[in-house]
């Protein structure tokens, strides 16, 4: 899975070549990644070895983020719906759903205070989440540039 520099995508991001979305951990030791065939993969760095593997129920994995602590797993499908792993749980099921956009998911990423997670989505719109409960706190239409 591992590849040279300067193929891969960062954080959130989806590189064509590999058909995956990738996003390193806080603390850099660890490896998301998110793939077509809908599973998200955990990967130690220094080892190269794949720590787990998370199915996801809802399509294409397309953006990826780690909370600040490190200890949540969030993966934003094609079909709009972020899922949520603890990296720590053993029965690897997801721990939350969010239904929350319409089309595909652009981009995820936590906030460094790790209190709200933010979502980007092809629906244009922009929602920001509180982390302690993945309430919705703001949902900003985004217009499209002309």
């Amino acid at each position: 899975m591992f590849v040279s520099p300067g193929t891969g995508s960062g954080c959130g991001g989806r590189s064509r070549a590999l058909d995956a979305s990738a996003c390193i951990s806080p603390n850099s030791q660890l490896l998301a990644t998110g793939r077509k065939d809908t599973t998200v993969r955990l990967w130690d760095l220094a080892s190269r070895r794949e720590l787990a593997k998370f199915v996801s129920g809802a399509g294409e994995i397309h953006s990826l983020a780690f909370s600040t602590d490190g200890k949540t797993i969030a993966a934003g499908s094609f079909e709009g719906v972020i899922q949520l792993w603890k990296r720590y749980v053993v029965s690897r099921q997801q721990v939350g759903t969010l239904q929350c956009h319409t089309s595909f998911l652009r981009s995820l990423t936590f906030s460094p205070d790790g209190t709200t997670l933010a979502s980007s989505s092809m629906d244009n719109t922009l929602r920001l989440w509180k982390a302690a409960g993945f309430e919705e706190k703001v949902d900003l239409p985004v217009k499209a540039p002309r």
